[in-house]
């Protein structure tokens, strides 16, 4: 959560691949899942050099990866930062097929499982931090514990909540024990936001907020707050002879209509559409244009603050759930090509129970909605306050707005400041929010971050102690079908209790110009972009 998208460009958080490692097998799709389809010349020969023009919708609030969980800050630390391990992303490894879901080395270059508790990982030898100074199991062991801090300011903090302990037994080895099994380990280091970060720079600057010291194939040379980023290649990298472009600069344009004339006039060499109609006019008029359409994982929804009356009862909740007309918003907002969803988007294959076969999913009904309106004290409805920052989900909102109209139910729309709305989100300041949330290292980032009672992104009071012990026992099981059939159990709680009116999504598309080879669209931040394959054929 906390990733701004474009007005009329699905944000590079949207889209979406599977998961492989413990478990996530992105092979077992459902029926109607689109597989990844790619209108992509071969490449050639790579050659060094040239700059690549990109673009992002807003700054970071800041650059701290270990803190920032918003799109802005980290597509861009994919450029800087490196994992122990990370997804597969690469050419011939489009988003959605099996070898992109699988983690493999980074900055490990092995590791293993000693005993259900332990796990070592041995580091690459001479890897050099941007200022020069060498990489060490020290790092790497601060950065983990670093992630996992109680505090709010680290959002991913419940990805490594059954971590014990996480220590350098030498220079470049790294062991990592459990309090207890945890199946979505891997997937998690895997994650791009499991980045590894000096030591020595935090403990000098007490934080990340204002600089990026990596072991990235770029450096940060240039920003410009409300500008550009400009990155330079990394000449000490470790993955020789990569990268291949010399320069990638990232502008800022807040405004949908000017970054589709950006992308138009030539001055951006990679647009993600707004939707199929857009997509497909860019491709009639442009000759040659590369593109990838692909489904995606993303939950989105209007989330509902428990700690707010009327939405601790559950049947206002119901109420507001049953006068959503899904359908509708398929037509108005996605211009027909979305689908519908829950807690766990479809693109998760065989993780995700589909639709129809949850409750409530016999929506819109409205006498239903206005019975259970009655029933908890309200026949005349009632008003609140929805907060929202995200331009598609805005648009989503209006349409829920004037459905709940039809209940008696009166939704005002509050359009906010990007750093203000994520302020209000973490801190728990609202009656309801719009959001979408597209992490993706496991199904519990869907499930376990939002929902469980102590989460580090429970943003609402969402949850119960029933709840908490279906996720940890979820948690713990190392089986993969019996984990499958314990998440199927709690997608049906979640759908019982409408903690978030779940709201429906479209298809990723992307285009690129064809002189840019080699370059591979991520499905989201937590997966990680492959600008270092990348290459200029001009």
């Amino acid at each position: 959560m906390g990733n701004r998208p474009l007005e009329r460009g699905l944000s590079r958080r949207e889209f979406i691949g599977g998961v492989a490692g413990l478990g996530l097998l992105a092979a077992c799709r459902p029926a109607g899942t689109p597989q990844p389809q790619s209108s992509r010349p071969a490449g050639g020969q790579p050659k060094r050099g040239g700059t690549l023009y990109w673009y992002l919708p807003d700054d970071p609030p800041d650059l701290d990866p270990h803190m920032q969980t918003t799109s802005s800050l980290q597509w861009i630390c994919g450029l800087v930062y490196n994992g122990l391990l990370k997804y597969d992303i690469r050419p011939g490894n489009p988003p959605g097929s099996p070898g992109a879901n699988t983690p493999v080395p980074d900055l490990a270059e092995s590791w293993e499982q000693i005993d259900p508790l332990t796990y070592v990982f041995r580091l690459r030898r001479g890897v050099r931090f941007h200022d020069g100074t060498e990489l060490t199991a020290e790092d790497a062991a601060f950065s983990l514990n670093r992630i996992r801090t109680r505090d709010p300011q680290f959002q991913r903090a419940y990805a490594f909540e059954p971590v014990e302990t996480a220590e350098a037994l030498d220079r470049y080895t790294l062991r990592v024990r459990m309090r207890e099994p945890y199946a979505a380990f891997i997937n998690q280091v895997a994650a791009a936001y499991t980045r590894v970060a000096p030591k020595h720079v935090i403990e000098q600057q007490g934080d990340l907020k204002q600089t990026m010291v990596g072991t990235g194939p770029y450096r940060l040379k240039e920003y410009r707050r409300g500008v550009r980023f400009v990155f330079e290649r990394n000449p000490d990298y470790f993955g020789a002879p990569l990268p291949y472009v010399e320069t990638i600069e990232i502008r800022i344009i807040p405004d949908a209509s000017a970054q589709l004339a950006a992308f138009t006039a030539g001055q951006l060499d990679i647009y993600t559409p707004a939707n199929v109609d857009e997509f497909e006019n860019l491709r009639r008029t442009i000759p040659g244009l590369q593109s990838l359409v692909f489904s995606r994982a993303e939950m989105n929804g209007i989330g509902l603050n428990l700690r707010r009356r009327p939405f601790d009862d559950i049947r206002v909740r119901q109420a507001l759930w049953y006068a959503i007309d899904q359908d509708e918003v398929i037509k108005v907002v996605w211009r027909g090509q979305g689908y519908k969803h829950r807690a766990v988007p479809p693109a998760l294959g065989d993780w995700a129970v589909p639709y129809e076969q949850l409750p409530l999913s016999d929506s819109p009904n409205y006498e239903k909605a206005r019975q259970l309106l009655r029933e908890a004290g309200y026949p005349d409805g009632f008003e609140f306050e929805c907060k929202t920052v995200y331009r598609y989900t805005q648009k989503e909102a209006q349409v829920v707005a004037e459905q709940l109209k039809r209940i008696g139910v009166r939704m005002n729309i509050v359009d906010m400041e990007y750093g203000a709305f994520l302020n209000a989100r973490n801190r728990g300041d609202f009656e309801a929010i719009a959001f979408p949330l597209s992490p993706f290292g496991d199904v519990e980032d869907f499930t376990y971050a939002l929902f469980h009672t102590r989460a580090s992104r429970n943003f609402g009071g969402w949850g119960s102690p029933g709840l908490d012990r279906m996720f940890e026992e979820a948690r713990r099981e190392m089986d993969v079908q019996k984990r499958k059939a314990l998440y199927a159990r709690i997608q049906r709680e979640l759908a019982t209790q409408c903690y978030v009116l779940d709201l429906p999504r479209s298809n990723g598309f992307e285009v690129w110009r064809p002189y840019v080879k080699d370059w591979v669209p991520a499905e989201n931040p937590e997966r990680g972009l492959a600008f270092h394959y990348v290459w200029l054929d001009k």
